[in-house]
């Protein structure tokens, strides 16, 4: 029963995703105001670390007693992650973020101990990581940073050990990505961070374009989509830098927002060679331009 319901869950969503592909695919090349001349991605894995520069890592943690010392904390820990259950879907409150950042954590970790130690193991566990909370009904889009977290970690696990998940896997995990992840961030009334100037629209732009990245050779449509949306509406945090590098949300969200702007300009850059002009925005100059009703409180 539970396996009928679940493939009749995933016709639906195909029959929704193909909708969505017939209204978007007709217009979107013409809306773009970024990635009009995108057309082509590099092979997986391509988010932040492309096939190769693994050597480089390891260049550095064999020179620097600083890079080795983290490399093996994070194998530690990995080693710490195999023996725990897996994710679930607890909320507390209304909040599902703290599965979603523990996913982040676990699954960025195991990929990279993979990528540098080739060990099966740290990718099987990630697999079977992304797995559980793919199954779940849903990563709380009323609380969308919940979302974006999540879908960065499955993007990061599914990009860097695409070659390693089994087919079914990448089926799986990919239609938990565009499902859960990139399609409930079409809806205006859900996706209120894209007129947010504060770290929601940080967080969350960083998150759909992560996932976007992700499946772009099987949606590549909808995938610039998400991310010109994001080019364009990431600006309006990125202003409230003005005029001298300071955050109105203070230090703590400073970080939080800051960091996953930052991850968002440099996976767009590593595959293009460009962040659209983001980094080079002179918003400096502007003064800071946000509007004081905003609400920035980050909860």
């Amino acid at each position: 029963m539970k396996t009928k319901q679940n493939r009749n869950s995933f016709n639906r969503f195909r029959v929704l995703s193909a909708a969505i592909l017939l209204l978007t695919s007709s217009m979107a090349h013409a809306q773009l105001k970024y990635l009009q001349n995108v057309n082509d991605i590099p092979p997986h894995p391509r988010i932040l670390l492309l096939a190769g520069e693994e050597q480089q890592i390891k260049s550095n943690i064999a020179a620097d007693p600083t890079w080795a010392k983290i490399h093996q904390s994070i194998i530690e820990e990995c080693n710490h992650i195999i023996s725990l259950p897996v994710s679930e879907r607890i909320v507390e409150g209304r909040r599902l973020l703290g599965v979603s950042r523990e996913v982040l954590r676990r699954v960025f970790y195991l990929s990279y101990s993979y990528r540098m130690t080739g060990h099966e193991k740290y990718a099987g566990r990630a697999e079977k990581e992304m797995l559980a909370v793919s199954a779940f009904s849903d990563w709380n889009p009323s609380h969308f940073l919940d979302v974006a977290e999540m879908t960065m970690a499955l993007a990061i696990g599914y990009d860097w050990l695409y070659d390693q998940l089994s087919p079914a896997s990448r089926e799986i995990i990919k239609t938990a990505i565009l499902r859960n992840g990139v399609d409930p961030s079409l809806n205006r009334s859900i996706a209120r961070f894209l007129t947010a100037s504060h770290n929601w629209n940080q967080v969350c732009n960083a998150g759909m374009t992560f996932g976007a990245l992700a499946v772009f050779e099987d949606m590549p449509e909808l995938s610039k989509m998400i991310i010109d949306r994001a080019v364009e509406t990431i600006q309006l945090p990125m202003k409230t830098y003005a005029p001298d590098g300071a955050y109105p949300e203070g230090y703590n969200y400073w970080d939080y927002g800051t960091s996953f702007n930052v991850m968002l300009i440099s996976a767009i850059e590593k595959i293009w060679q460009t962040d659209f002009a983001l980094s080079q925005a002179p918003f400096q100059q502007n003064g800071c331009l946000y509007n004081k009703h905003d609400r920035r409180d980050g909860s």
